[in-house]
């Protein structure tokens, strides 16, 4: 299974393809989810993502992760919920690598945790931690090149 970054990030960004910087801090639209997605998969990597989706789903968001697993639309998730969940250490480790701020970093993983998380799982599950770290590895090769 491979997930193109190109498309993930078209998805996230209304497929514009506008990379100009629209806020003061990180950036905005595909520039943020460029800054950020390699932080974030730091952050999903080694069992990251099953731990962040099991905090999501620990407060009271299953439907809503269960809809990014399944056909049809993504539910969203809150910036809240997602700084609720990782906390203020991981949250400020994430902004940090990013160069961007913390409500910046929260706002970015709210919308792209959904996209990636559909994209990953097209037959309604998750790859086993072998199979998702080597998508996250060929996510972050994408990335460099």
């Amino acid at each position: 299974m491979s997930i193109n970054i190109g498309d993930l990030l078209g998805n996230l960004t209304g497929g514009g393809g506008n990379d100009d910087d629209k806020s003061g801090g990180g950036g905005g639209g595909g520039n943020l989810m460029k800054m950020l997605l390699p932080a974030v998969m730091g952050l999903l990597a080694g069992g990251g993502l099953q731990k962040l989706l099991g905090g999501l789903q620990a407060k009271g968001l299953t439907s809503e992760v269960d809809s990014w697993k399944a056909g049809g639309d993504n539910k969203p998730v809150s910036p809240s919920a997602i700084k609720d969940v990782l906390g203020d250490d991981e949250l400020s480790k994430v902004a940090r690598q990013a160069n961007v701020s913390e409500d910046e970093a929260a706002e970015g993983i709210s919308k792209l945790l959904p996209s990636l998380v559909d994209k990953a799982s097209p037959q309604g599950q998750l790859p086993d931690s072998d199979g998702l770290s080597s998508l996250l590895g060929s996510l972050t090769k994408q990335l460099g090149s």
